[in-house]
């Protein structure tokens, strides 16, 4: 419920109205525990029998992004990757260019050191996002 008043305050600042096309997107994120794409939340949202349309849905991920109710996680040479920020612990990612496995990780050493850096440059840091590309453990295996 605390989440869905944040939908409500975030489109009222918006001047946007609490369509239930977006009532619909929004439950759909809150509902994903993983990384998703905007198509994925199209078929998603279609197999519930909902009629949102993936226009609709790429607006909607715009204002969930420039709320930070979601963030913008993996550009792919394919699409871009979302997931939801609310409730989540921040944390950053491993990405396998081959399979494009996503693996989450939390890392003391590099928050602090980020924290460091901010510090000596006199900069005011508003977040960060940090993926580092590779290849995963499965695919290094394969020839």
């Amino acid at each position: 419920m605390k989440q869905y008043n944040l939908l409500k305050q975030v489109l009222k600042e918006k001047n946007l109205k609490c369509t239930p096309e977006r009532k619909a997107i929004f439950r759909e994120v809150e509902a994903l525990d993983s990384h998703f794409d905007a198509d994925e939340l199209f078929l998603n949202l279609h197999k519930k029998n909902s009629k949102v349309s993936k226009g609709s849905i790429y607006r909607t991920l715009r204002i969930f992004e420039e709320a930070g109710i979601i963030r913008a996680v993996v550009f792919t040479e394919r699409h871009m990757h979302y997931e939801r920020v609310i409730g989540k612990t921040h944390h950053s990612h491993l990405i396998c260019k081959r399979c494009n496995r996503i693996i989450e990780f939390l890392s003391s050493k590099i928050a602090s050191g980020l924290k460091e850096a901010c510090k000596e440059h006199g900069f005011k840091e508003y977040g960060h996002k940090i993926e580092s590309i590779g290849l995963c453990k499965r695919c290094q295996k394969k020839k």
